[in-house]
């Protein structure tokens, strides 16, 4: 269901990034309130840890709207940012490891209209199995786990086994945590709660053991793991492919 309706995108270029940057505004700012609009007047929500991180952009094929967002922070370019945001976190689980393999995925968002229930609209991810906006994305297509989630998931284990990143930090609400434990991915905990736009939860996990978890998993999500190509090149799209 999720290579039928959406597609995985690197954002590779400048262009790639301010669409990124501009639908997380229009999610943390704009629909949600987690960020405050006056603090990027640009209407582009963005940090310190863009510059050294990867980023991805889901967008629907039907539509070609751009539709949610996912980044990875490398470690290779200094702290992460559960390592300011988390007093508590458990250090030891990196004892010995070089900082350069570790990253973090954050800024996971997905776009109001794909947010299925209305009490969740003004959360930005907590459901990632929402119906598309578009009418060939009826009730009975719909599945329990989060596809797009695991569509990102594929990207980020498809981009980190060709670029020497082999454990993740996440950080994560509480309901979050249990969608991912849907999927049969086991992830460490890694550290006591902390307050970051609500509750927060860091957890540690091996890229790789984190991938064969999900191949013992539910079995379409096994086969979504399996199927090719995991994301595509912004730079690789046609004008009509990156223009919603």
């Amino acid at each position: 269901m999720f290579d039928t309706h959406f597609e995985v995108v690197l954002a590779d270029t400048e262009e790639a990034r301010d669409i990124h940057y501009r639908l997380r505004y229009r999610v943390f700012c704009s629909e949600t309130g987690f960020e405050d609009p006056a603090a990027f007047p640009d209407g582009k929500e963005c940090d310190e840890y863009d510059e050294h991180a990867v980023h991805f952009l889901i967008r629907d094929r039907s539509s070609h709207d751009w539709i949610a967002t996912m980044r990875l922070v490398l470690g290779r370019y200094g702290d992460l940012p559960a390592e300011h945001i988390c007093e508590n976190l458990d250090k030891s689980l990196i004892a010995g490891i070089d900082h350069r393999h570790i990253g973090e995925i954050s800024r996971l968002c997905m776009v109001s209209d794909f947010r299925r229930r209305r009490h969740e609209r003004r959360l930005p991810y907590e459901v990632i199995d929402g119906k598309s906006a578009a009418e060939h994305w009826n009730k009975k297509e719909r599945r329990k786990e989060p596809e797009i989630l695991v569509g990102l998931l594929r990207a980020l284990y498809e981009w980190t086994k060709n670029n020497d990143v082999r454990y993740c930090y996440f950080l994560i609400s509480p309901a979050l945590a249990r969608i991912v434990g849907r999927l049969n991915l086991k992830m460490i905990k890694a550290g006591g709660s902390c307050e970051h736009r609500g509750t927060r939860i860091p957890y540690f996990a091996d890229v790789k053991e984190g991938r064969r978890q999900l191949l013992a998993g539910p079995r379409h999500v096994a086969a979504m793991m399996l199927r090719e190509p995991a994301y595509r090149l912004f730079s690789e799209l046609s004008l009509k492919e990156k223009v919603a």
